[in-house]
């Protein structure tokens, strides 16, 4: 077996420098010393000194050259390579390496390079180069690595998710705010169980006096900004009121204001919601109004004022122009609602038109009557392989109610009919013939024209009121067309 300490090295290719004691060797008198293959025993000489100089002219050629023992190094296609130069370098024990130079501007940083490592503290460190660059890659190249998220044995980040209870607080009370959810939602045990299993075991409960106080500082602190925003600006303010009722039976005035911002951006804020338990005539609600208007200062920036058309609304007007003419002395508007028109207009048609439904309304009051005809009705629809909706009649305070409740009795006409003729026609000798629904669908037909006015004109986030003069005519010339009744009931 051949010895492992004994090479064949080629003295001119390797740069060997020839020992001074060379003349006693027994290959003196050889002409082509420089060229000739010699044996060389590692325990005979010390180790060789390498005079080769290594050209740097490029990354590209550095890795052509030849290694300390002849073989050639593989041409480097990763794209690292276009941010870094390979060049050799002498370290302290006379051993020749090899490194890498980053070509950054400004940078004069060297990594040492072994046999089989990878690069990753060269990407590190261009990582740093886009960071500071104020880009996440350099040249078209990805030079940033996305960070890893540890986790803890029990389910938490390390290092990056740090959990805030004060900051979770008020983001649960955004959220029962926003979504009208109840107040104890926070401390349900399937919200708490998600929360846990999901996100952070570190959650903790939140009952419903904690919500309710949150609820009350985050409404203080957007009250404060709105405040804050109207009280700086320049630009000038349109507001609408009005009185809503809720379940309790308390009466609420409600005024918005709507302005657009310097960015030219329209926006909308609730800047009033007042209890009114008082009489609603026109000076209990311009005291109210002018209450909420002097709490923002608004009162020397209104141009517009939108009410119904309510008799109390019109004396409100006469004390709060006074007063709002400070800005508009010449052109405050006191705009009435054109969407409280259009159902005033409505009413009125319907009105007439009622003995024409009214069957359809007895129909839809016994078939939700009885959760037995309801579930008997879901049952039908179900054998006769037809989708089952339900039915809700018209509310006389609520506008388009009636073009809903037929929009949805008409969709189904077939399977409605049919079965309350076969089952209230037993009880009560109800029946619907073909000539009501046809009437039926003729006035939803005539009611579709309000119901698009209505939908249009209640917007909030675009200019209504250049167009209400186009549709009260098209509704005027919709009124025209139907005047004599033949084509409505016919």
């Amino acid at each position: 077996m051949a010895n492992p300490n004994q090479f064949l090295f080629n003295a001119n290719e390797l740069g060997v420098e020839i020992p001074p004691d060379f003349n006693t060797s027994p290959f003196r008198g050889n002409d082509n010393i420089d060229t000739m293959q010699f044996p060389y025993t590692q325990s005979d000489h010390p180790t060789p000194t390498y005079t080769h100089s290594p050209d740097t002219s490029s990354s590209a050629s550095a890795s052509q050259n030849s290694t300390a023992f002849g073989s050639k190094r593989r041409k480097k296609t990763s794209e690292i390579w276009q941010h870094y130069e390979e060049e050799e370098y002498v370290d302290g024990d006379g051993v020749t390496k090899m490194r890498a130079r980053c070509l950054h501007p400004g940078c004069s940083s060297k990594f040492a390079l072994q046999k089989g490592g990878g690069h990753g503290h060269m990407r590190r460190h261009l990582a740093t180069h886009a960071k500071q660059d104020g880009q996440a890659k350099q040249d078209g190249q990805a030079a940033a690595i996305q960070s890893r998220i540890n986790f803890n044995p029990d389910g938490t980040s390390r290092g990056i998710f740090v959990y805030d209870a004060t900051r979770q607080r008020e983001a649960l009370a955004t959220l029962i705010a926003v979504n009208d959810l109840p107040l104890g939602f926070g401390e349900s045990p399937g919200f708490v169980e998600y929360i846990r299993t999901a996100h952070t075991h570190s959650f903790t409960p939140v009952s419903r006096q904690t919500i309710t106080r949150d609820m009350k500082k985050l409404a203080k602190a957007g009250l404060a900004a709105v405040k804050e925003e109207l009280g700086s600006s320049t630009f000038s303010v349109a507001t609408t009121s009005d009185i809503w009722s809720g379940r309790a039976k308390q009466d609420y005035i409600t005024v918005v204001a709507q302005y657009v911002s310097s960015s030219w951006e329209l926006n909308k804020r609730i800047i009033g919601f007042e209890l009114i338990d008082v009489s609603h005539n026109g000076e209990n609600i311009a005291h109210a109004i002018l209450k909420v208007v002097s709490e923002f200062g608004l009162a020397e920036k209104i141009f517009a004022v939108t009410l119904d058309n309510a008799s109390a609304n019109t004396s409100a007007m006469n004390t709060l122009i006074p007063t709002f003419k400070v800005y508009a002395s010449k052109f405050l508007l006191h705009q009435r609602c054109a969407c409280h028109i259009i159902n005033l207009i409505a009413k009125s048609a319907l009105d007439d038109l009622e003995p024409h439904i009214e069957r359809l309304r007895m129909g839809i009051s016994w078939l939700n009557a009885s959760n037995t005809r309801l579930g008997s009705y879901r049952n039908y629809c179900a054998v006769i392989n037809v989708p089952c909706h339900g039915l809700h009649l018209d509310m006389p305070f609520r506008w388009n109610s009636t073009y809903l409740m037929l929009q949805l009795v008409i969709r189904d006409k077939t399977q409605f009919s049919v079965f309350v003729n076969a089952h209230f026609l037993q009880e009560d000798g109800y029946h619907l013939l073909g000539d009501e629904w046809h009437v039926a669908e003729s006035i939803y037909k005539f009611l579709a024209t309000f119901n698009e006015s209505t939908i249009t004109l209640s917007g909030v986030y675009y200019p209504t009121s250049h167009m209400i003069v186009h549709h009260i005519l098209e509704i005027a010339q919709h009124l025209k067309e139907y005047e004599n009744g033949t084509t409505l009931l016919v």
